[in-house]
């Protein structure tokens, strides 16, 4: 047993000072950077100078701004009586400030937030909003809703607008500080802003403004990748040696070089004083920890990153650890969070916390291991208390008389283990001391999938996977276990594969997990929608979700709808039946990549709910289809995207929408595209888009795409098709010119040429390989130097005469061209001739019609030696 002094733990908790969780301040800046452009209501667009505003141009602001909604449970709450403000998304302004071209601002954030970590640690800011209080405005106490699990804090910059009040009170633990805008602005002699940065997980408030208007900028603050791309002026200032961190630092130098401190070497728990967001299970009934505490060991911050950062220093093991505990009996400590919310047979607290222990982990503190002769307990000495901050509950059944539903409690905390004195980086994980035992104890790993009969169970020490392992037949592994592994298999056939390895896999497998990927039911299939609300655990298995209104399903079993409405006003009477169960089977499919609405006639009232909670509980999400064909009706324009937000969805990378919502026609609100063109802008990481805004009017009208496309930016973007748009010529260069990976490109049906790429500049679409379009959009592209790479050109040819400049356009493709295809249209007058120039002009490129058989035959026989493919 390790042996410490009460005065050395003392000694270390006294050297924990925590300092502020803020930095505040003026930051002089240009005259420039007071200038501010945003969108009224309508189509048109205003700016404001914040260094000589009126109080007419503040109200015009005020009117423009939606009501601020705040976080609550993972939704957007609108209630003014907790938070009365104005706001702006950033797609709706335009400001010339940016935060990092301030180096002194930027050193501020990085000496005062960032204490305990690598002076060159990269950040990343990220404009949030635009809020404006007025008179009577406020924001009661709140925390912020992390927006990512790298985001640690929040930078508040005020405008020098006068106002009274509007007060910004940070609290953290029992201690309060206060940040007046208003009265600082006026202190400064020359221009400035204002600004506030604070910890994500601190307590703060807006008091009520007494007069004026009090205009900010809200950024969120983010833990950047190792390799991202850093303003040079973000890292120029060196914090390692920070006070705080120097007095820590030189107090456990002396402590590891005392022989009386831990002489033959031991464990030191430290309480965590900061939240982190790991983000815990969608489910409301249950927040179940959901991803990995190594994530919030990277985005430690305070006292708790001082702690870590020392350690290291030191070369200590130091890492964060995930507890389990059931009151003061046992404490299991893992590497990881671990999942128990399978169904085991337990009988108590104590056989969850015992078989955590024994799967996953260590006991830290068990008051039967000499009953139980268990040698994987650890000893920790704790130098700080363990703070409720973090806390989690993990629902599990138990089984006594009868079944019930038990949970098992736990917390994170950072554990540092040392050696014996003289050779203190020597520690030694209680795990690897047993590294000769047989009953292979240790982290499951994604190895498990790679092998269906035997899996891998490898152990964790220093955060690492360290070549100990013992193998072991999956027949033999606990049932929740297996179900765990089975749910990280996304293909049915692999499914099918594994289920066809042994009879018990197959019981579990077919009912379970088989039939549950890929769902195709009709929008009214309360059958399915109420079996998935009232069982989580198959909910959370499906991948691919089509919801549509054919009777050509694909559900489980007896959950088929049988009767189904005959007229519009019984669909729509229907679907608010069905909606509630419907939203609240999606909330269960946590697991949800791909999701299709694929509806041949107009969607009903009150769909909107389904997109929102489609959106809010499937954070997995990377495909979404949209097929809604149905003609609207006038004064009832219920559009797709009716109530969306700006949500987080980084992980979705495919879109497709074929609506007949988007027309410009007077019927339809101009906000439709505005509230399309957020969702878009959400979506980082595109990589695949498909619009097509069908018209069945007579106008012929075409969708105005100009301000999606002007602000757009997708890396990753490598397939885009258009149908029925429009966009002027420069924003089409432009836009064309930001995303160089393009590999596909279809512009179809843009009526004359309004879709117009006669701009497209130098070296653009330098790596397109695939064009569809009609002749004038070809026309513009064979005439970029050099030439795309292009293999594919699908061609819509309405006129003869157009033939023979398309055949002079597809030359200048001739080196990398390989295949031309004429879509499924009938054949026009004299077609034949037209053909015939586009075959001479390339005689080595295969020609493919999706046109009637008979004609493309009957043009094989003309064509002579061209070689034409009959589809």
């Amino acid at each position: 047993m390790s042996t410490i002094s009460a005065e050395h733990l003392q000694a270390l908790r006294s050297a924990i000072v925590d300092k502020p969780p803020y930095c505040s301040g003026i930051c002089p800046v240009a005259q420039d950077n007071f200038l501010l452009y945003y969108t009224t209501n309508g189509n048109d667009a205003r700016r404001i100078d914040f260094a000589k505003a009126t109080d007419e141009e503040l109200r015009h602001l005020a009117e423009a701004c939606a009501p601020a909604t705040f976080g609550r449970n993972s939704e957007d709450v609108l209630d003014d009586s907790y938070r009365k403000a104005g706001k702006l998304d950033k797609t709706a302004f335009a400001t010339n400030y940016f935060p990092l071209d301030h180096a002194a601002l930027i050193n501020a954030l990085r000496s005062e937030l960032l204490h305990g970590h690598d002076e060159r640690k990269p950040i990343r800011l990220e404009l949030y909003k635009l809020n404006i209080y007025g008179p009577g405005s406020f924001f009661k106490p709140h925390k912020d809703t992390p927006r990512a699990e790298n985001m640690f804090g929040s930078l508040v910059i005020v405008y020098p607008t006068p106002h009274e009040g509007g007060i910004l009170v940070i609290r953290h633990g029992a201690k309060e500080w206060e940040f007046d805008s208003g009265t600082l602005l006026r202190s400064s002699n020359e221009p400035s802003l204002a600004y506030a940065a604070f910890y994500g997980d601190v307590e703060h408030e807006v008091t009520p403004v007494q007069s004026g208007y009090r205009v900010t900028l809200t950024y969120n603050l983010y833990f950047a990748d190792a390799d991202s791309t850093v303003n040079d002026s973000s890292v120029a200032r060196s914090i390692s040696g920070h006070i705080y961190e120097q007095e820590f630092r030189e107090v456990f130098r002396k402590l590891l070089d005392d022989p009386t401190f831990l002489p033959a070497g031991g464990t030191l728990g430290f309480g965590l004083r900061y939240q982190y967001p790991v983000e815990k299970g969608r489910q409301k009934e249950y927040p179940v920890p959901a991803r990995s505490v190594v994530r919030a060991q990277e985005c430690l911050k305070g006292s708790d990153a001082v702690v870590m950062k020392v350690a290291k220093e030191f070369s200590l093991d130091a890492s964060v650890k995930a507890l389990y505990y059931e009151g003061r009996k046992q404490l299991a400590m893992t590497d990881n969070f671990v999942p128990t919310n399978y169904g085991s047979d337990y009988g108590g607290n104590e056989d969850v916390v015992e078989n955590i222990a024994r799967w996953a982990g260590v006991f830290v503190h068990d008051v039967n291991a000499k009953k139980r002769r268990t040698k994987l307990t650890e000893e920790v000495h704790w130098v700080t208390g363990i703070d409720k901050l973090n806390q989690f509950s993990d629902p599990y059944l138990a089984y006594g008389n009868e079944p019930d539903l038990g949970f098992v409690y736990g917390n994170m905390c950072l554990i540092v283990r040392i050696g014996p004195h003289g050779a203190r980086k020597d520690s030694v994980h209680p795990r690897k001391k047993k590294s000769q035992g047989t009953e292979g104890e240790g982290v499951l790993t994604t190895a498990v999938l790679r092998g269906y009969k035997t899996l891998t169970l490898e152990m964790a020490v220093e955060s690492s996977i360290v070549a100990n392992r013992t193998t072991f037949p999956i027949l033999q592994l606990p049932t929740e276990l297996c179900c765990y592994i089975i749910s990280e298999i996304d293909s049915p056939a692999d499914l099918l594969r594994l289920a066809l390895t042994a009879r018990c896999l197959c019981d579990i497998i077919i009912p379970d997990h088989l039939e549950y990927r890929r769902i195709t039911n009709h929008i009214l299939g309360r059958p399915l929608w109420t079996h998935l609300a009232n069982h989580r655990g198959l909910a959370e298995n499906v991948r691919e979700l089509t919801i549509r209104l054919s009777t050509h399903y694909k559900v489980p079993g007896g959950l088929v709808v049988h009767r189904l409405p005959r007229s519009t006003a019984e669909l729509e009477y229907a679907f608010l039946e069905a909606r509630p169960e419907l939203c609240k089977a999606m909330r269960r499919m946590t697991g949800l990549k791909s999701f299709r609405w694929a509806l041949s006639e107009r969607s009903p009232d009150g769909h909107d709910m389904v997109w929102e909670t489609l959106l809010n509980s499937c954070p997995n999400l990377s495909e979404l289809q949209v097929e809604d064909y149905g003609r609207r009706i006038p004064g009832r324009e219920i559009p797709l995207f009716h109530e969306w937000k700006l949500f987080d969805l980084r992980n979705l990378t495919t879109v497709k929408v074929h609506s007949m919502a988007y027309r410009t026609l007077p019927s339809t609100p101009p906000a439709l595209l505005t509230r399309l063109q957020s969702f878009l802008l959400s979506s980082p990481a595109l990589r695949s888009l498909d619009l097509m805004f069908i018209y069945a009017d007579p106008e012929n009208a075409r969708t105005p795409l100009d301000s999606i496309l002007a602000l757009a930016h997708w890396p990753a973007l490598t397939h885009l098709s258009l149908a029925y748009v429009s966009c002027a010529a420069s924003t089409v260069a432009s836009f064309l010119s930001r995303h160089p990976s393009l590999e596909s490109l279809s512009i179809k049906h843009d009526g004359e040429g309004r879709f117009d790429l006669s701009l497209l500049p130098a070296r653009v679409l330098s790596n397109l390989k695939s064009f569809e379009g009609a002749y004038t959009p070809i026309l513009h592209l064979s005439r970029v130097a050099p030439e795309p790479p292009v293999e594919v050109v699908k061609f819509e040819c309405r006129y003869e005469e157009e033939y023979a400049g398309l055949a002079r356009a597809l030359r200048a493709f001739e080196r990398t061209l390989r295949r031309v295809e004429v879509p499924s249209m009938g054949l026009g007058t004299g077609e034949g001739a037209g053909w015939q120039r586009v075959c001479e002009a390339l005689p080595e490129v295969t020609v493919r019609d999706h046109r009637t058989s008979w004609c493309l035959r009957k043009m094989a026989e003309r064509s002579g030696s061209w070689v034409v493919t009959v589809a």
